[in-house]
């Protein structure tokens, strides 16, 4: 059983480091076409943002949103069925102003997941050409909507990006915020090989005639999450899509602690609608996290000093591909990260792959009040 273990772990590591270097390859090509875009025309830009019990940050949101130094714009902010006073402060903020504006969700009739019924709803009642999204709780810079429309060139359908999300300065805080900048490092790197699978809806922008076109969300729509990463994924089928490395871009979001659970089982949850290839990148992780542990634990019931010296040889080379990729991807997008963070990550990654993960796709996932 040890020689499986340790054969499986190395052609598992052998696979994790390749595709590494794939994932440095795409940030290079992501960026090379950051290097070279910039629409010149300024196209009808809408700001679509699905709201529930939002209360304690819809304002600070549409603040920002005024600042925009972008003036082809306007703002649906739409409620999806909030029980606080969400909906009486964004209705005030928007009174006597000509392109903000809220609507109610309207009635689910696809069976798709309420946020994303929300959003279509949203899309709908939009007018501009591109359709942007963003959450409650961010902040974005004045320069976001120009930013993000300056990367619609050509054939490119979609644009992603980069919204780090903003915790308290602590050990916990620090490693979601490092956990949100590898996602967004990878977001990028696939789209710069031509295979974006990655997104966030806090900073998420398609062409409206594209989505109506190839039906909004279709199949995925009854997914718990994925309005973004299915929806980039079923776009990518149809055209080019982009990353955004421009600074003024950034999208800071400041959620609630207490919700990250329940968010990160909302978003496992979806993998299993990933095109294989992605999924079997994931299956690969697992089982050399999975095969790493193994190799320590047996190395250190039997002291069996070969066991641990590969399993921990093998930790090793995956920190160093991380940290390459992760330190490369943070430069890129003007973020940084702790040493002593990342170590701590990799060493969290081993009980959070193993045993959080597959525990998203066992019950009902509980979000802002509702059973999903």
């Amino acid at each position: 059983m040890e020689y499986a273990i340790s054969i499986s772990t190395l052609v598992c590591l052998l696979i994790y480091a390749a595709l590494a270097l794939v994932l440095l390859r795409g940030l290079e090509r992501s960026s090379w076409s950051e290097e070279a875009s910039g629409a010149a025309d300024f196209p009808a830009v809408s700001v679509v943002i699905a709201v529930r019990n939002e209360e304690d940050n819809i304002l600070e949101l549409l603040k920002s949103l005024q600042t925009q130094d972008y003036s082809n714009f306007d703002v649906v902010i739409v409620d999806d069925a909030s029980s606080d006073n969400t909906r009486g402060i964004a209705e005030d903020f928007c009174r006597n102003k000509t392109n903000f504006r809220v609507i109610p969700a309207a009635e689910n009739t696809f069976g798709w997941g309420p946020k994303k019924n929300a959003i279509h709803t949203g899309i709908l009642h939009s007018r501009g050409e591109i359709i942007l999204t963003t959450d409650a709780d961010c902040r974005p810079q004045s320069g976001w909507i120009r930013g993000i429309t300056a990367k619609f060139t050509g054939e490119i359908g979609a644009v992603v990006g980069y919204s780090p999300l903003i915790f308290d300065n602590t050990i916990a805080g620090r490693l979601k915020s490092l956990e949100a900048l590898a996602a967004a490092i990878i977001a990028a790197a696939f789209i710069g090989e031509g295979k974006p699978f990655l997104a966030a809806g806090r900073s998420f922008a398609y062409r409206r005639s594209l989505y109506l076109e190839i039906g909004g969300f279709g199949e995925s729509g009854s997914a718990p999450a994925g309005d973004d990463d299915l929806l980039l994924q079923r776009i990518g089928k149809y055209t080019k899509t982009a990353f955004s490395f421009d600074l003024n871009t950034i999208v800071p979001s400041y959620p609630e602690a207490g919700d990250y659970i329940a968010r990160k089982r909302r978003h496992f949850a979806v993998a299993k609608r990933y095109p294989l290839p992605f999924i079997l990148a994931g299956a690969v992780v697992f089982l050399l996290i999975a095969g790493i542990t193994a190799l320590i634990i047996l190395g250190l019931i039997t002291f069996a000093f070969g066991l641990l010296t590969a399993g921990v040889c093998a930790f090793i080379l995956k920190v160093i591909c991380d940290y390459i990729l992760l330190s490369r991807g943070a430069k890129k997008l003007g973020d940084g990260f702790r040493h002593s963070d990342m170590i701590l990550a990799e060493l969290i990654q081993i009980p959070y792959t193993l045993i959080l993960q597959p525990l998203s796709f066992i019950g009902k996932i509980k979000w802002r009040g509702r059973k999903l």
